[in-house]
């Protein structure tokens, strides 16, 4: 591996600076900001860099368009023109609960959406 699990631990927990995450609350997880796929890897990549490439990856491939804050508790609709390809619609809301950080991404508050053309 790469990293002891310690490592990626700190990695996770520590503080980070990428714009995606400026409002982020301080100690809230980096969940549903780390894109999985695959990363070239070297002897060299620690656990830090890791974070820091799926956290980059997610930012360049999240659409600013499709960004749309929508208030805990609104009943709201929205519609978007997308094109053919493979989404995935999330609730990034992490809060605390009883002193329990709970992500709503986390217990399944996601869907991926999968867009084809028109025939």
């Amino acid at each position: 591996g790469i990293a002891t699990l310690q490592q990626w631990q700190a990695a996770l927990s520590g503080p980070r600076s990428e714009a995606i995450l400026a409002g982020r609350p301080e100690g809230a997880s980096l969940l549903g900001y780390l894109l999985p796929a695959s990363y070239p890897l070297d002897r060299d990549t620690t656990a830090d860099d890791l974070v820091t490439a799926m956290i980059d990856a997610f930012a360049e491939r999240l659409d600013d368009d499709l960004l749309d804050d929508i208030e805990a508790g609104d009943n709201t609709s929205r519609s978007y023109e997308l094109d053919p390809g493979k989404y995935l619609l999330l609730c990034n809301i992490v809060e605390d609960v009883d002193g329990i950080e709970t992500s709503h991404y986390a217990h399944g508050m996601w869907a991926e959406l999968t867009i084809v053309a028109d025939e």
